[in-house]
């Protein structure tokens, strides 16, 4: 089955939930469908990259398994939407220490700050997610001192797994009232074996780690 753009569909959304102290859900919905619709646009239009796609019809994104690629295509969601986005800029952080800030997005009435940390492919557990977590929660300049009005402390995991392998069950455990969870999933047809592993799936965990903001 084709895309409304007639491009194939190399991969899809498979499972969302947004908490229920999340901060304008129905805009993060709005992202986070973008931010896989972008990753599949760039997996369908990948398989005539001669070179890029590993002998495979199309190169889906997660496979390079870096932080930075996958901020960068919920940057690119933002700006597809009307958003806009700015990576890597400089931030004081607590005790005065400078740094780099992941990416900060404003869409509509959203304005978050979000710090990301990608999980070890071959080590991915509950524990190792949650330690990501709170090493991205430290790294947040004082909230009265921020320009977004959200932060959002996230973790993008890819696993690398030997055999069958519940993903959205293990992106599920994370769910929170202050909690987003999205997983991204390559079509049931595509091959998503490399080096003798199993790259199931993309999830992004977030945990709002403060608001200026109060659900209604």
């Amino acid at each position: 089955m084709g895309s409304k753009s007639g491009l194939p569909i190399l991969g899809y959304l498979d499972y969302l939930k947004i908490g229920q102290q999340v901060p304008f859900p129905e805009i993060w919905e709005r992202l986070l469908k973008e931010w896989c619709s972008a990753m599949n646009d760039y997996a369908s239009r990948s398989g005539g990259m001669n070179g890029w796609t590993r002998d495979r019809n199309g190169d889906l994104p997660y496979w390079h398994k870096r932080e930075m690629t996958n901020i960068g295509f919920l940057a690119a969601a933002a700006w597809r939407l009307g958003g806009v986005t700015i990576q890597e800029f400089e931030v004081t952080r607590p005790q005065d220490k400078k740094g780099w800030g992941d990416l900060w997005i404003k869409l509509d009435q959203l304005g978050c700050h979000i710090e990301a940390k990608g999980a070890n492919p071959s080590s991915i557990s509950r524990e190792a997610v949650d330690d990501l977590i709170a090493e991205a929660e430290t790294q947040f300049i004082l909230p009265e001192n921020e320009k977004a009005d959200i932060g959002v402390a996230a973790c993008f995991v890819v696993p690398a797994v030997k055999q069958a392998f519940d993903f959205r069950g293990f992106a599920r455990q994370f769910e929170g009232d202050h909690n987003l969870v999205a997983v991204y999933m390559p079509s049931r047809d595509l091959d998503t074996q490399y080096n003798g592993d199993d790259y199931p799936g993309l999830a992004l965990i977030g945990k709002t780690v403060w608001s200026h903001i109060t659900n209604k």
